[in-house]
């Protein structure tokens, strides 16, 4: 990266030099790039003191040329929220919110395109994340040519929860090119070794068919949460049945969270040999791949449900996967699974798939090594101990 000319570049995911680039020449405003949330293949998006409750519920663009502050000025749709004096506030679940972004984009004359995401450690409380950007009828979508503000739709499905206006919520993925130019054919992945490995029965191996899909782990594993407690077992982590006015994830100060308040652990359940979980309606579940990912630092992954074959739940609320991911751990890292069941009870069975995954290629390598999750196996959001 001797020559800092993105014009000159081919396609690929931007790394973490050049989102400061794009800084530096004022293509992101509002944005220090010395920020901690610039990620190896991805930034963190940061909140104002500007903030909606919608009283209808969930509303985007309904076509191209509308802009997204004709609908939150419109009050039929919206009314102000006010922060605290510690610019802190409660988001109450099952109501939808809209959080203007501090970051502004000018992205006028370049081939730059966005795809946005929850950040996962919100996905894991079971918050939906989900960026709007003005004339754009599509979510979590930065277009070529995009220049002006950005919102983030906000609304928590398991639990209340309570944010400062330091609380990230939401991450963007840079690219330079078509995103579709980035992405690797099937004969390029299958070129790379120990990328995704096979976990059967602590055998380890690389895998080459199907490399592109994730299936579900329904193994018990060990799970210790905190050092002043006996290590547990279990396959997942279920949310409990709480009062949204009385009981609140605290996102401003995690030690106010105590796990157990929100969470039980569910045991390995077998039914007739095979390994099996009941999936409960509007229950939130915490799960683990059974493919491990070790990521060399040229390749990002979007992880993204397969819907039309999962049935009646949604998974994986947060689909992005950093270079350098699992590298840490000689086997690679399981993938969490983020799983809410809908309008009825299934059964959900040891190997189904559960997502699939699409590898970019980065313009550069990213030169991040570690992340919060890093060793992760079955793990809660980072806002519990």
């Amino acid at each position: 990266m001797s020559s800092m000319d993105l014009s000159k570049m081919g396609a690929g995911v931007l790394n973490e030099r050049w989102v400061k680039y794009l800084i530096k020449k004022t293509h992101i405003r509002n944005l220090d790039h010395r920020d901690k949330g610039i990620g190896g293949s991805a930034m963190d998006l940061h909140l104002t003191d500007q903030i909606w409750k919608m009283k209808k519920g969930s509303i985007k663009n309904s076509r191209r040329g509308v802009y997204f502050d004709t609908i939150l000025n419109n009050i039929d749709y919206a009314e102000r929220v006010s922060w605290d004096s510690t610019h802190q506030t409660i988001l109450k679940k099952g109501n939808t919110y809209v959080v203007k972004i501090k970051e502004e984009f000018n992205f006028k004359g370049t081939e730059i395109h966005g795809k946005a995401t929850t950040r996962s450690t919100i996905g894991r409380i079971d918050i939906l994340t989900r960026l709007i950007a003005n004339c754009t009828p599509v979510y979590d979508t930065i277009e070529k040519n995009y220049e002006g503000s950005v919102y983030l739709e906000v609304t928590p499905l398991a639990f209340s929860v309570k944010i400062d206006i330091k609380t990230t919520l939401h991450q963007l993925r840079l690219f330079h090119g078509d995103p579709r130019l980035s992405l690797l054919t099937d004969k390029e992945l299958h070129l790379y070794d120990y990328i995704v490995l096979e976990d059967e029965e602590s055998k380890f191996s690389s895998r080459k068919d199907n490399i592109d899909s994730l299936d579900v782990t329904l193994k018990k594993t060990k799970i210790k949460m905190r050092k002043d407690e006996d290590e547990k077992e279990g396959v997942a982590f279920v949310s409990k049945s709480v009062d949204k006015d009385t009981l609140v994830v605290d996102l401003t100060d995690k030690s106010q969270n105590d796990y157990t308040l929100f969470w039980e652990i569910e045991p390995e359940e077998i039914i007739a040999t095979e390994s099996v979980k009941l999936i409960e309606k509007e229950r939130f579940y915490i799960l683990r791949s059974r493919q491990r990912l070790k990521l060399p630092p040229n390749l990002a992954v979007y992880i993204y449900a397969v819907v039309e074959k999962i049935g009646e739940w949604r998974t994986h609320y947060a689909g992005f996967v950093h270079p350098n991911f699992g590298t840490t751990q000689e086997h690679g890292t399981p993938v969490i699974f983020e799983v809410r069941g809908h309008n009825l009870d299934v059964v959900l069975r040891h190997g189904e798939v559960l997502a699939e995954m699409k590898f970019y290629r980065m313009l550069h390598d990213s030169e991040l090594k570690n992340g919060t999750y890093k060793d992760q196996e079955l793990k809660l959001s980072k806002y519990f101990v």
